[in-house]
């Protein structure tokens, strides 16, 4: 058993971290042995498709989320910013001729430059995260209405449709193949890089990184574009699952991934987060919502119950970190 030491030498379990660190995998596990005694059909591989497929655009966002919360910031650009950034791309992609290199760069394109434009009113104009983001999500959401001119478009180019909708050798979707690599970049750049210590460091103290030397400004600034550059891989991938350009595609896309990198153990203070916790938070998210369809729970209650387990999440957030400080 892991044990720390108090102030008065005493030695003492660290019962926060083993808890906070445990209960996403805890939980996951959990809810999969539920809903397979619920459902005799759950074990299915059609079920874990559809479930792996449908939270693939979640996951992406939610690793570029999870990098901005680690640093102790956070980001209400992505369910906007996603629509932007999808609009952006099929509009180009249409009148382009239906090219799919130009849907995919415009998208990724699209991305960056919206977390290049919320990294620079953070670092430059000295803004709260809150704010500026925030005040980026209002600008987003009427340039989404004024690109696409509230019009709808439908996607039907089979090589398009592959990214969103295709399957490796027939079984594994291409949307989580996706996820799978962003995770893996997410994964380098938080234990494998310089960037990464910076990461940690300032979401820890950011007083003290900066008087270590670490250019502050610099780190978050590449923080926020990588969470850009992930919406936009989403906004690709959503655009491609659903067939459709709209304005309106983003859904819940903000919430839930907010959600899962609070469930998967990503502390709201900073300096604490993990791409293994924020996978298990992505897939219980996706099983919460298949849990509520099994139960024909109404549509209007589901975000409530949503509402309610990112309430227990913060409260364990909450208790594990005044446990550590008080050792």
């Amino acid at each position: 058993m892991s044990k720390s030491t108090t102030e008065g030498g005493a030695r003492r379990p660290a019962w926060n971290f083993d808890i906070q660190r445990a209960a996403p995998y805890i939980s996951l596990l959990v809810l999969v042995v539920a809903l397979s005694l619920y459902n005799e059909h759950f074990l299915q591989l059609s079920t874990f498709q559809n479930l792996l497929q449908s939270q693939a655009a979640t996951g992406i966002v939610a690793i570029g989320a999870m990098c901005v919360i680690i640093t102790g910031g956070i980001d209400f650009t992505t369910g906007f910013g996603l629509a932007t950034a999808s609009v952006t791309a099929g509009v180009l992609y249409v009148r382009s001729g239906n090219n799919i290199a130009v849907l995919l760069a415009a998208g990724v394109a699209m991305g960056l430059l919206i977390g290049l434009c919320s990294g620079l009113l953070i670092t430059k104009l000295k803004l709260p995260p809150f704010i500026a983001t925030f005040a980026m999500m209002s600008v987003l959401q009427g340039l989404a209405l004024l690109i696409s001119e509230g019009r709808q478009y439908l996607i039907t180019d089979k090589a398009a449709l592959w990214v969103g909708q295709g399957y490796l050798f027939g079984i594994v979707p291409v949307p989580f193949v996706i996820f799978l690599l962003i995770c893996g970049a997410g994964y380098l750049l938080l234990n494998r890089t310089k960037m990464g210590v910076y990461i940690y460091a300032m979401g820890g103290n950011e007083e003290a990184a900066v008087y270590a030397g670490v250019q502050v400004n610099r780190y978050k600034l590449l923080v926020y574009v990588f969470a850009g550059f992930c919406t936009g891989v989403a906004s690709v991938i959503t655009t491609t699952r659903i067939a459709l350009i709209s304005a309106s595609v983003s859904g819940d896309i903000l919430m839930d991934a907010i959600s899962a990198v609070v469930i998967g153990g990503t502390s709201v203070s900073g300096g604490k987060g993990t791409v293994s916790g924020t996978i298990a938070g992505v897939l219980i998210m996706g099983l919460i919502s298949a849990a509520l369809t099994y139960l024909n729970v109404d549509t209007l209650l589901r975000n409530v119950v949503k509402g309610v387990v990112i309430i227990l999440a913060l409260l364990l957030d909450f208790a594990m970190n005044k446990e550590r400080s008080a050792v």
